[in-house]
């Protein structure tokens, strides 16, 4: 998505995506919530940058909120995954 289309989808000028994403302007809640609802990542995965995994950010999100018996019904399958599949590390 280029800077433009995101600044048409949060309402703003492109020129203020292309200063949030130097670092010279700080962003609102109401602007962190409609880039995060625009690029489909969660808050935290915008706040943090690079440094983590998006995908991983996404699931934590996904999992939030599930009652304790689903989230052990969850690590079990995802445990089932990483046995039948192994456990690659490499960066995809």
């Amino acid at each position: 998505m280029t800077q433009e289309e995101l600044a048409a989808l949060v309402d703003v000028e492109q020129s203020t995506i292309t200063r949030i994403e130097g670092g010279q302007r700080m962003m609102s809640i109401v602007m962190l919530h409609a880039m995060a609802g625009a690029l489909n990542v969660s808050y935290d995965a915008l706040l943090r940058g690079t440094d983590v995994d998006t995908r991983v950010s996404n699931i934590a999100v996904q999992l939030s909120g599930q009652s304790p018996e689903n989230l052990a019904r969850l690590e079990h399958i995802i445990q089932a995954i990483i046995d039948a599949y192994g456990t690659d590390n490499a960066q995809s």
